[in-house]
């Protein structure tokens, strides 16, 4: 190898390792033992290459005569391993993706020692290869975490308790409190939790925008028929305010304090029409307040107009 392919390869191999780090999270220590291991994987398979041809032509001339050797004890004496289908570098190179990369490379290094003394028994790493599969499944997952938990908080404003657990999570792993297994099985029950939020709507019977408002209206320990009266609450505001005719929530009425006023006054006059009795003049003032700002912020990102 000349001195500018050494140079190239050391480009390309510094490369590999910052992208492990800047995409994946893997540091070096996570990956240092599972590349020397696949380094040499590599090369007893670049080595068994080159005494391929011979093994298989001594195996075939002697297949069949009281002189036949099964290929494995042609392999050893020849180039002291034998290598099986799977332990062979194509194979992995065209492993389908349903199979897991690292039993697989555990697979093969466990084929290669079954043909060798004991004392070159469980010499080669097995498992390190299992630490980087479930980094990246870690990494895939907490990415999708992240873009659903955007999505879900734009769709309602209450759900931040989701991503603070998440944040919680990905700290706690961060800082060594969690391992990557137990920080992976975390995330996977908050998948769960996630997933049963998303059907929380269409499970009340509401919609999102109808379900976010019934939620900034929500006190605890509310009976069965104090719930409907914050659903209604809920819906009307939605169903009166963006009604164009009623001519409440008209474009850039959240620049007019004039417009502002009245907004806040059918508010208060729907809240008032809705809300439970159980609602006292501190907790009716304090929901007026929180449903005005709703609105108002609405307006500001320009969805709260009627027309």
């Amino acid at each position: 190898m000349t001195n500018e392919q050494l140079k190239e390869l050391e480009d390309k191999l510094w490369d590999s390792v910052n992208s492990l780090w800047a995409y994946g999270g893997i540091k070096a220590l996570d990956y240092v033992v599972p590349v020397l291991g696949l380094i040499f994987l590599k090369f007893v398979n670049n080595k068994y290459s080159r005494f391929e041809k011979d093994i298989n032509a001594e195996y075939e001339k002697a297949k069949g005569t009281r002189m036949e050797r099964a290929i494995e004890e042609i392999a050893l004496a020849k180039c002291r391993l034998y290598l099986v289908p799977n332990a062979r570098y194509d194979y992995w190179l065209n492993l389908p993706g349903m199979i897991s990369m690292a039993k697989a490379l555990r697979d093969a290094v466990e084929s290669i020692e079954q043909f060798q003394d004991v004392k070159f028994q469980d010499v080669l790493p097995k498992e390190a290869y299992f630490g980087i599969e479930k980094k990246n499944q870690f990494s895939d997952l907490r990415e999708l975490m992240e873009i659903k938990l955007r999505q879900m908080l734009t769709q309602n404003k209450t759900r931040g308790r989701f991503l603070e657990r998440f944040e919680k999570i990905i700290d706690e792993y961060n800082t060594g409190s969690l391992s990557i297994e137990e920080a992976y099985e975390e995330l996977i029950k908050q998948t769960e939790e996630l997933t049963k939020e998303q059907e929380r709507a269409t499970k009340s019977g509401m919609t999102e925008e109808q379900l976010e408002l019934f939620d900034l209206q929500k006190i605890d320990k509310l009976s069965q028929n104090e719930e409907k009266d914050v659903k209604l609450a809920a819906s009307s505001l939605l169903k009166i305010l963006f009604d164009a005719k009623n001519k409440i929530l008209i474009q850039e009425w959240h620049k007019e304090k004039a417009a502002k006023e009245m907004v806040r006054q059918e508010v208060k006059k729907i809240l008032n029409e809705t809300l439970p009795n159980s609602y006292d003049r501190q907790i009716f003032s304090e929901m007026s307040v929180i449903i005005f700002q709703h609105f108002y912020e609405m307006a500001e990102k320009g969805r709260g107009f009627a027309a």
